[in-house]
């Protein structure tokens, strides 16, 4: 599970006469501080929080031509020790830094208090701007078609250049020369990386480009810039089906309860293939659920850690049991996931991956197809379209392994089905120090809490020495379900005064298509209630209990929705109804959080 190599480390030392400040001044780039976004003023207010705008040239090569800006919050550490700065490198590619709901945690997490931690939005997503294409707008009711990414790649590149933009600008080297001129505008001689999913990928090659100017680097769930693992996703979906078969055949409950596990997921393939099913949902209308539409389904029970756990289950019921009820579960927690990115066909992601898939794409995908039966073919990355986005691609020197003497940590999850532990040893060759280690029961860049977080805490306070992992060795391995379908991924502790309450109690619920589990505490006092939405750390207010019912508001952490939760105790069940007020054109979709997503569900006492 772990790969480590150690030679002596050559640490380049910059001439001293050149200053951060100098180098700064010599950089076309520029930062200038400003009120921090509405989206994370919430976290301002506890102090600390400084926000700004990085303003650098779209094309690095051309430093008098168009420039773009990228949106930059930075908090300063209340305690600072010396320790150099941290970096938060978000995935995607299309994703979102400044506003994710991982940010405060990852403060108090890795940065505790005595560095500095630096988010941003990189270019074109989130809050940076410009925007690309939002004059194009593709219609959401189904997935794409290849004619349909054909139309929208036409359409949003006419875009792009008819707003004076250059496509060659939205490319990994360019989003890896933004992270060293931010070094720069923000005045650090250096910092430390961390970089989960793309932003692995864009980690590795800003080691490339900047290799004086960081001090270590740790990757979570790192997509490899090999252009070998750019095109695996249908080997690594079926790999990490298959580990998780095998790991419920060596549990003797998973191996009793679902001894034909894996026979199962093939023949209901092969059935939905044949005859699909015609799946209501509940906020109305129905999905044709056939053979690909499963398959979807079930690598969107794996990227989610709290729901891989009953895929066994699903299966059983699918073939044995409850067959139309697994269904609709599968498809409303991975249909509103499959119809966002419909909707979104995000142009950046198309720029990236196309200038790195480029001409050489169909022939590492026929390999690839050898490694797989063709049901997989489905999840293929990179297209035919490329030419229509880019005009130039990537060289082989940007498709090479990246070499370095900079101590890198790389994290996996055991059941991680798109860059796998396997993809991150090849990806890691080059790098003379490093440490690999897989998580058990972890999929896809999942958040760093517990023995992960502490991992990497233990790497950061010294990077040239192995870190302590054994506390890995004590992690509880995948308990599967054998029996009871619903996953809980909303929990609510509440607790009252002297006075005591009936609402008293731990309470459980499963939100269709929630990313993560939300852990809810409330406290109740004199009839008022108080607390805190985590992970999010969204603080409750106007919360009052009265009789049976008790009612709560929070914010979403753009500011642009208030959420208001209505619940009536009926014996010991906590029945929700969910309101949303929406500045306009911020619906937020279908989340817990959206003005779309789930307006009632109840919450179950279970203890």
């Amino acid at each position: 599970m772990r790969r480590m190599r150690s030679l002596v480390l050559v640490t380049l030392a910059l001439p001293a006469s050149v200053s951060a400040q100098q180098r700064a001044a010599d950089s076309p780039a520029r930062f200038e501080r400003t009120e921090c976004f509405a989206a994370v003023r919430a976290w301002a207010e506890n102090g600390g929080l400084e926000c700004g705008w990085l303003t650098v040239p779209e094309v690095h090569a051309r430093p008098n031509g168009p420039t773009v800006r990228l949106a930059v919050m930075r908090w300063r550490a209340k305690n600072p020790t010396g320790a150099v700065p941290i970096v938060y490198l978000h995935g995607g590619p299309g994703g979102i830094g400044t506003a994710s709901i991982h940010m405060p945690t990852f403060y108090e997490t890795l940065g505790g208090g005595v560095r500095d931690v630096i988010v941003f939005d990189q270019r074109a997503v989130g809050l940076s701007e410009p925007k690309l294409c939002p004059d194009v707008v593709p219609a959401a009711d189904s997935v794409p078609t290849e004619e349909r990414h054909q139309a929208f790649a036409r359409q949003c590149i006419a875009s792009i250049r008819s707003r004076g933009h250059d496509p060659a600008g939205y490319t990994t080297p360019a989003a890896a020369d933004d992270v060293r001129e931010l070094r720069r505008a923000l005045g650090y001689e250096k910092w430390d990386l961390y970089g989960i999913s793309y932003g692995g990928r864009l980690a590795f090659e800003t080691m490339r480009r900047d290799p004086d100017g960081i001090r270590a680097v740790v990757v979570g769930s790192p997509a490899i810039p090999v252009l070998a693992t750019l095109t695996e996703d249908p080997i690594s979906v079926q790999q990490a089906l298959e580990r998780l078969f095998a790991t419920c055949a060596g549990q003797p409950a998973c191996r009793a309860a679902f001894p034909t596990v894996a026979q199962d997921f093939y023949a209901i393939y092969d059935s939905l293939a044949r005859s699909p099913l015609d799946v209501q949902l509940a906020a109305g209308g129905s999905v044709r659920f056939d053979g690909v539409g499963f398959l979807s389904a079930i690598r969107c029970q794996l990227a989610n850690t709290h729901e891989l756990v009953r895929i066994p289950l699903l299966l059983h019921e699918l073939r044995r049991g409850e067959r139309v009820r697994a269904a609709s579960l599968l498809v409303e927690d991975c249909f509103g996931r499959v119809r966002a990115g419909a909707a979104g066909m995000n142009a950046k992601s198309f720029l990236i991956n196309c200038y790195e898939y480029g001409t050489a794409w169909r022939a590492a995908r026929a390999q690839v197809r050898t490694r797989v039966q063709p049901m997989w073919w489905v999840f293929e990355e990179g297209s035919d379209i490329c030419a229509l986005w880019h005009e130039r691609f990537a060289d082989s020197v940007y498709q090479a392994p990246v070499h370095s003497d900079i101590p890198t940590l790389i994290l996996t999850g055991e059941f991680d089905e798109r860059t796998t532990t396997e993809q991150a040893r090849r990806g890691a060759v080059g790098l003379t120090r490093h440490y690999l280690y897989e998580i058990p029961g972890e999929s896809h860049g999942n958040p760093a809490t517990g023995c992960h977080a502490a991992i990497i805490q233990r790497f950061l306070e010294n990077p040239y020495r192995e870190p302590d992992t054994s506390c890995i060795a004590s992690m509880a391995k995948v308990a599967f379900a054998t029996s009871a379908l619903t996953v809980p991924n909303l929990v609510f502790t509440i607790t009252a005064d002297a006075a005591g309450s009936p609402f008293t109690g731990h309470w459980e619920t499963e939100i269709p298509s929630a990313p993560r589990r939300f852990d809810v505490e409330l406290k109740i006092e004199a009839g008022r209630v108080s607390g805190m939405w985590n992970p999010n750390r969204l603080e409750i207010f106007d919360g009052v209990a009265s009789g049976d019912t008790l009612r709560f508001r929070l914010r979403a952490a753009s500011g642009a929705r208030t959420i208001t939760f209505t619940a009536t105790l009926r014996g010991d069940t906590l029945a929700f109804v969910r309101d949303v007020v929406a500045l306009p054109g911020n619906a937020g979709g279908q989340g817990i959080f959206g003005a779309e997503g789930v307006r009632s569900f109840t919450a179950t006492r279970t203890r």
